[in-house]
């Protein structure tokens, strides 16, 4: 179970949703970790902790770019970044399609990413062989930006 991280979407489930949270209370006390997805209302979704228990956020490029517009995406992203740590909240960046967004998610401060440009979804095996010649693994088997 410590492997598995479940996402939720953050409009899924309100404060008063009883089923949800036991259901949520219940993977979470069996070892999975709960993610956060479609994190676009920022300093809301973050208020979510409060009331749910979370493990991380899943923020999406796109989102940021469309609120902030790709003159201001890495200050905006910058800022998520700070205030999702402030709250000791990690943040997975989703939608790394090209260079430039890895490069835009380094600037801004992101360790953990995921999209297009990193490569196609790869089984256990070629994982394991991958992780096997050297490329830099966490504690919990995800690939990240080695800093």
């Amino acid at each position: 179970p410590s492997r598995l991280v479940c996402d939720v979407f953050c409009n899924a489930i309100s404060a008063d949703d009883r089923i949800a949270m036991t259901e949520i209370d219940t993977l979470r006390r069996s070892g999975v970790r709960i993610a956060v997805s479609d994190f676009s209302a920022g300093i809301a979704g973050l208020a979510m902790n409060r009331v749910h228990p979370i493990d991380r956020v899943r923020l999406d490029t796109d989102h940021i770019k469309a609120i902030a517009g790709e003159a201001r995406f890495v200050q905006m992203l910058s800022l998520f970044l700070q205030l999702a740590s402030t709250v000791d909240i990690p943040v997975t960046l989703t939608g790394v399609d090209s260079r430039k967004d890895l490069e835009c998610a380094i600037s801004a401060g992101a360790v953990e990413v995921e999209g297009c440009f990193a490569g196609p979804a790869l089984s256990a095996t070629e994982v394991r062989e991958l992780t096997s010649v050297g490329a830099a693994a966490s504690g919990d088997g995800r690939m990240q930006l080695a800093s």
